[in-house]
C-alpha cells in the first residue's frame, strides 16, 4: 500500500524500487535472477531479448544500450564473478 492505493507486485520481473526520504525513489539492486521455467521453457525475464540462455554478451548489450560506461559494467561483472563465480561455475 502506498498513499491508500495498492499496486501489483511484479514478482516474475524481479525488479523493485527503494524509497529513501532524503533522495526519493531509486531502482533496487538486481535480485533473484535464477532460472524460472516459464512459458516456452524460457526465463521469466529476458536479457536483450534472450530468454532461453542469456549470456554476458546480452548483459553487456543492455548496459551499452542504456549508456552505462564500459568501465562501470566491466567492474560490476568482475565484482559479481569474484563474489559468486565459484558457486555459479563462472
Amino acid at each position: 500500500m502506498y498513499e491508500g492505493k495498492s499496486y501489483p507486485i511484479q514478482k516474475s520481473k524481479n525488479f523493485a524500487f527503494l524509497y529513501e526520504p532524503e533522495t526519493g525513489w531509486r531502482l533496487a539492486p538486481a535480485y533473484d535472477l535464477t532460472y524460472s521455467n516459464s512459458t516456452g521453457g524460457e526465463h521469466a525475464t529476458m536479457v536483450d531479448g534472450n530468454g532461453s540462455n542469456p549470456s554476458i554478451k546480452d548483459l553487456y548489450a543492455v548496459a551499452e544500450a542504456i549508456g552505462l560506461p564500459k568501465e562501470i559494467y566491466k567492474r560490476i561483472t568482475e565484482q559479481v564473478r569474484s563474489t559468486v563465480g565459484d558457486m555459479l561455475h563462472l
